[in-house]
């Protein structure tokens, strides 16, 4: 490991730090020696309401652990009083995170002015705030730091956000042109875009995907821009689950080369967990976070961007898994599983009709034999939920919409529930490609929920393992 970053004598003041990433980057911060200010309102994802609880139990944590901190409770659009916290205590402010968000979604028709003005107040205004609170002293040291929390949202839009989306968006362009004013001064400026689990992301995200992006992924990154060492200025970096990449505006070279080069894998790089913020500044993980001579990735949406991140993450984050891959043998005990879905769409009763309306989308699942996705023997099976009722069959060649790959044993443990999408995605046992769009709309419900003794019974037939289970729920479980 590179030797230890130090940030003894420092002062930074992270604002939203009662929870979620404020915390983590408050707490990697002051273990390396800098005194923080912890900075949060305690009020809700939504912004209503107030309490000290939040700040105070960080604070807490922190000088429990040796470190120096003080909280401070006030709203980010008086970032004057925040910075002045600072600057009573210890004299100096070096580092900014600019952190603390709320969320209030709604479409556009149903939008109220007060949802727009407060998510502007909060995100836009108050990283206006409290930069130039911190700029003014950071201009007489000479130095500074500032690190401003923007989204997935305001790279790509989501829908349902249209003031978080422009706040976001909004402090891209900011933090630039800031970066543009401060090089000269030693203050530079920078984006972090981060994937990871918070108050308000746990009520976008399944509970079993926000487990695998804990904010203790995208934290190390934050600290090594906040460090001396770190030159860069006016970045913009996405980061979740041990995967970093740097985002850059791209155009056409000019009109008649219209045609997006073919992209094979995602830009960036993935980083085995535990990672720290020293090895994020190591020349060769830079350089690879950076590179964009590789194939680049064009999402267009922040769902898009989830997935790029997911698809190329690998094993860097997740221990091993409960669910353990089973010696393969001659004959794979997901073809059962198929001939019984195949049966399940053939009946008569048209079960499966329900879902093709609401998906509209086709599926090949590819199914490999060992112990490892792309190594050994496989064969492939295609679900249709596009046309008709529905229908399942062995296919020679990929010609679903989306091609889901995993090993024997990891299929069946997605069948019996023991195994779910979006943790399999994070683990690198699932892998996804072609349309991203029916990929997000994959889920275990896809599949018919039959009790497995059924499938395990070799006395029926997939035709009457059908039969059983329609008895046992006349209502389709798909």
């Amino acid at each position: 490991m590179s030797k230890p970053l130090s940030f003894a004598d420092r002062v930074a003041v992270v604002t939203g730090a009662g929870g979620g990433l404020g915390r983590q980057y408050a707490l990697d911060l002051a273990k390396r020696g800098c005194k923080v200010v912890v900075n949060d309102l305690g009020g809700t994802f939504d912004g209503s309401g107030q309490s000290s609880r939040a700040a105070d139990k960080v604070v807490g944590e922190i000088t429990a652990a040796g470190g120096e901190a003080i909280a401070n409770y006030n709203s980010v659009t008086d970032g004057d009083a925040i910075i002045k916290a600072a600057v009573d205590k210890w004299g100096r402010v070096d580092i900014l995170i600019n952190n603390a968000g709320i969320l209030r979604d709604r479409s556009l028709a149903k939008m109220t002015d007060e949802d727009w003005k407060l998510v502007v107040d909060v995100h836009l205004n108050g990283v206006f705030k409290c930069s130039k609170a911190a700029w003014t002293f950071m201009l007489e040291q000479g130095y500074g730091r500032i690190v401003n929390v923007s989204s997935a949202s305001g790279l790509y839009g989501n829908y349902g956000q249209v003031n978080y989306s422009m706040a976001k968006s909004g402090i891209v362009g900011m933090t630039k042109s800031m970066a543009l004013e401060g090089k000269k001064r030693g203050i530079l400026c920078n984006v972090i875009v981060p994937v990871a689990a918070s108050r308000m992301t746990e009520t976008v995200m399944p509970p079993d995907l926000l487990s695998q992006l804990s904010p203790e992924f995208v934290s190390p990154l934050v600290v090594a821009m906040c460090h001396e060492t770190y030159q860069g200025t006016g970045d913009v970096f996405e980061a979740g689950a041990g995967w970093f990449a740097k985002v850059l505006t791209q155009r056409l070279e000019s009109f008649n080369s219209l045609l997006r080069c073919p992209a094979q894998e995602s830009w960036g790089v993935t980083v085995k967990w535990p990672y720290q913020p020293e090895d994020l500044l190591n020349e060769g993980i830079q350089k690879t976070m950076a590179d964009f001579s590789r194939d680049a990735v064009y999402p267009n949406s922040s769902g898009e961007a989830l997935m790029s991140l997911m698809q190329t993450r690998g094993d860097a984050v997740t221990p091993p898994s409960a669910v353990q891959p089973q010696t393969s043998g001659s004959t794979m005990k997901a073809a059962r599983i198929f001939d019984i879905i195949k049966a399940y769409f053939d009946h008569p009763s048209k079960p499966g009709s329900p879902l093709v309306k609401k998906l509209g989308t086709t599926y090949t699942f590819e199914i490999y034999e060992g112990k490892k996705v792309g190594v050994g023997k496989s064969r492939k099976w295609t679900l249709n939920l596009k046309d008709g009722a529905g229908k399942c069959y062995e296919a020679e060649e990929v010609d679903g919409a989306c091609t889901i790959s995993l090993i024997d044993a990891n299929f069946m443990a997605l069948v019996k529930d023991e195994l779910q999408p979006q943790a399999a995605f994070m683990q690198g046992k699932l892998k996804i490609r072609g349309d991203l769009g029916a990929a997000m709309k994959f889920t275990p419900d896809v599949l018919p929920k039959f009790d497995p003794s059924l499938a395990d019974d070799a006395s029926l037939s997939p035709a009457e393992v059908v039969e059983v289970f329609l008895k046992s729920s006349p209502v389709s479980k798909m």
